[in-house]
């Protein structure tokens, strides 16, 4: 019993792996010159927040994009902070204090435009590097936002709310 058991669940952990990666291929990132200690480059999967269902493909980033991401997360950042100034000077966001890990998730839309979804929190997180994080409230603790380097454009800011 034990040993039929233990070969059903090790079975089970061999299909749900091959499952769960059987949408990725691997990230071309070598070459790319990023601080890995702040930054994760993360393969897409069709369960992937905020691209899911069709019309999206895993797209390569390359050291240009990783420069135009760079500058409109602080871009992003220093907009919102000034939308937030005028009535609650504790919701912004620092990026000194906090010093916040991103994870980026690269596609091609429909139209064939590269999109990079930008996830940020201020304090590094069990598998972060490798695992998507997500949590319900926190604050200026985590947020997260869209980027389209060829129009050099972001949208979709989206801080979480507070408990």
């Amino acid at each position: 019993m034990k040993k039929s058991l233990a070969f059903i669940l090790s079975a089970l952990c061999i299909l749900i792996g091959c499952e769960s990666s059987k949408n990725q291929r691997p990230l071309q990132t070598t070459g790319l010159q990023y601080d890995t200690s702040q930054i994760a480059i993360l393969p897409w999967i069709d369960r992937s927040y905020p691209f899911r269902g069709s019309g999206f493909k895993q797209a390569e980033l390359t050291q240009r994009d990783l420069e135009v991401i760079d500058s409109l997360f602080l871009a992003s950042v220093k907009i919102y902070n000034q939308d937030q100034a005028p009535t609650n000077v504790y919701s912004g966001i620092d990026l000194i204090k906090r010093n916040y890990r991103r994870q980026l998730v690269a596609v091609e839309n429909k139209k064939g435009e590269k999109v990079v979804w930008v996830n940020c929190f201020c304090a590094p997180m069990g598998e972060w590097k490798t695992r998507i994080v997500f949590v319900h409230d926190g604050g200026t603790c985590f947020f997260n936002f869209q980027i389209n380097p060829t129009k050099k454009t972001f949208s979709d800011f989206v801080v979480n709310g507070d408990a």
